[in-house]
Parts: C-alpha cells; sequence; structure tokens
C-alpha cells in the first residue's frame, strides 16, 4: 500500500441520483490515485440503505489509513452525528455554486495533467437494464455548463456524475492542486454540441 494520506468521500442519492463512496490517496509524485468505489443505485420502492452505506465505510476504515471521510450533509447529518459520536473523523463537503466550481477546476486539472490514478473497471455498476457502467464510461461523458457563477463539470440529461463528484471532491480535500502544463496526451472536457456530441477529448489538442 502507497504511503500518503487516505480519504474517503460520499455523494448520496436514495433515489434518483446514485449513490458513490469512493476511497482516494495521492502520492508522494503528486499523483491522486483511485483506491476504491462502491456505487449503489436506488429506486422509489427501494431507496438506497444509508446503513449499507455506512458500513461500507467504517469497513474502508479497516481496508485503508484513511485519516478523514467527507460526505454531503444534505442527506447524511444523522451518518455525521453518529460518526462523530464514535470519534470517527468525519467532515461535511457543502454543495455550493463555489465549491462546485472548485470541484470541477480540481478534477479538470488531475484528468488534463495526467495525474489521475484509475483502475480498470473500479466504480462498476449494471443497471436495471443491463446496462453496465464504471467511472471511467462516466467521466468521458461529462460536459461542462456555464453559470453565472463560472462553470461546472456536469452531466448530460440521460447522465450521471456521482462517481465524479465524489472523486473531485477527494481531489480538493487531498489539497492544492495546481494547474501545468500536461506532460502527456491530455483528455479535454468539452462543451455539450461543441462538435456534434459532449464528452471527454482524448485527442490532446
Amino acid at each position: 500500500m502507497d504511503p500518503g494520506v487516505y480519504v474517503q468521500t460520499c455523494d448520496l442519492g436514495l433515489v434518483k441520483d446514485r449513490t458513490c463512496n469512493t476511497v482516494e490517496h495521492k502520492r508522494r509524485d503528486g499523483i491522486f490515485v483511485v483506491d476504491r468505489m462502491k456505487v449503489w443505485l436506488g429506486s422509489p420502492d427501494q431507496p438506497v440503505d444509508i446503513e449499507m452505506v455506512e458500513q461500507e465505510m467504517l469497513d474502508n476504515r479497516q481496508r485503508y489509513p484513511i485519516k478523514k471521510t467527507v460526505v454531503d450533509p444534505w442527506q447524511m447529518a444523522s451518518t455525521v452525528q453518529r460518526f462523530k459520536k464514535r470519534n470517527i473523523p468525519i467532515e461535511e463537503f457543502i454543495f455550493s455554486a463555489s465549491s462546485i466550481q472548485r470541484l470541477s477546476e480540481a478534477l479538470y486539472g488531475v484528468i488534463v495533467n495526467c495525474r489521475l490514478a484509475v483502475p480498470e473497471g473500479i466504480g462498476r455498476l449494471v443497471d436495471r437494464n443491463g446496462r453496465v457502467s464504471t467511472f471511467k464510461s462516466e467521466v468521458t461523458r461529462l460536459i461542462t455548463e456555464e453559470t453565472r457563477y463560472g462553470w461546472r463539470i456536469d452531466h448530460t440529461s440521460r447522465g450521471y456524475s456521482d462517481r465524479s463528484i465524489t472523486v473531485g471532491m477527494g481531489i480538493v480535500v487531498l489539497s492544492g492542486v495546481t494547474m501545468r502544463e500536461p506532460r502527456c496526451r491530455t483528455i479535454r472536457v468539452k462543451k455539450e454540441g461543441e462538435d456534434g456530441s459532449g464528452g471527454l477529448d482524448r485527442s490532446g489538442r
């Protein structure tokens, strides 16, 4: 196991969105590594069980030297309270226009500078129609959205961004992402409709 600081981040979606819990660390050479990613898909009839998500968080503390857990408190206020009562380090990541922009810039920065290491197939989920998706398939379909507060990474109307959100949260928490000139073939986030499709451009242009 690599030395360094490990964090886990969670974006909870009980019914409509997906729930994703991610373990990530930063190597001494500045590379961000996604170590583990668990994804759940709820429904109106069977929402995601928060206890299952909490157990995943606790189990990860046995698997990795996790320094802190970071969550969106919107639907996880009770989880924050329970963890704090047990003296388990947990922090709240408040989603706002500025924090989402910072998260988007952080994720974009490490991708274009080739500083994100992702195991093949991580974040695998089979939906109710039998379609298989992973973190890589999700992130390559991201688009950029202009808002009055700046730009942000988002998903298309039929897509999801929950895995990408947790990875971006981890990058922000793990510290200062510096924007450097890419030293290898880059991936560029394109605006939807820029050339007839949205997603990430692997051309390096």
